[in-house]
């Protein structure tokens, strides 16, 4: 069993009531069952655990004003020119495409530029507006639609990425997906690694469950033939082997989307 609403054992959605039943004096409507669900799958559905998240979760969208976050925080431009990614659209199952390019970020000159606490904000405003992308989705297509699917390209990774300051934020933007977004990454895919992948690989680990560890997807020489399996050509750039281009910058790269 998958442990999604519908496809769950006898004992997973009695924890599922437990659940909801303990949480009964805190729950907020941003918990429904399918956000119960995706902590409960990332604790493997473990109530005391996936409770204890939860609580702590409530706590940090309050501190962090989380649910206001698109009304009173403003990407600053650093971020918006420089932070690596973009979203180009849906997969072939509906899920938000969002392509990473993290091997041409400057990590020195943007940790220098912007405080890492707004390039954190950076990234949970991006996080929350696709989390609600996904709700309009699964009303269109009248199905349940969760979780992203990640293209992480690591071409021009060097020594320089594994500059401490610039990891700590990496570890520290994983670390909120896992314990405040679980299942927001439906599948990642890992394209052109460099030999210092495992280096990186072995730093940011720790953060991520075993239930994500399992969705993450490192490609070799084929990797383009791969990505069109799981996405529609016209959605991907010409650089990572679809149709799409742009009509400036860098045409084939498509820099007004990523």
């Amino acid at each position: 069993m998958s442990g999604t609403l519908n496809d769950l054992t006898a004992n997973q959605a009695d924890a599922l009531k437990e659940l909801k039943s303990k949480l009964n004096d805190i729950q907020k409507p941003i918990h429904d069952v399918h956000q119960l669900l995706r902590f409960l799958r990332a604790r493997k559905f473990d109530i005391k655990k996936t409770e204890a998240i939860i609580r702590q979760d409530i706590v940090w969208r309050a501190q962090m004003k989380v649910d206001t976050i698109h009304e009173w925080f403003k990407i600053p431009e650093v971020c918006l020119k420089y932070w690596p990614g973009g979203s180009l659209g849906l997969d072939k199952l509906g899920h938000v495409v969002w392509l990473s390019p993290i091997g041409n970020v400057d990590p020195k000159g943007l940790i220098y530029s912007v405080k890492t606490g707004d390039i954190i904000r950076t990234n949970i405003y991006v996080i929350e507006r696709m989390v609600k992308e996904q709700e309009v989705i699964s009303q269109k297509l009248g199905r349940h639609i969760e979780g992203i699917t990640l293209i992480v390209d690591l071409d021009n990774l060097s020594a320089s990425h594994m500059w401490k300051p610039g990891m700590a934020v990496m570890i520290e933007l994983f670390t909120i997906i896992e314990e405040h977004y679980p299942g927001f990454i439906h599948q990642m895919f890992v394209v052109r690694p460099t030999k210092l992948l495992p280096i990186a690989y072995y730093l940011i680990r720790p953060c991520f469950t075993e239930d994500t560890r399992e969705r993450i997807h490192v490609l070799g020489s084929n990797w383009r033939e791969v990505l069109l399996k799981h996405i529609d050509a016209e959605i991907l750039p010409v650089h990572w082997g679809g149709t799409l281009t742009d009509t400036d910058g860098v045409p084939n790269m498509c820099p007004s989307k990523v």
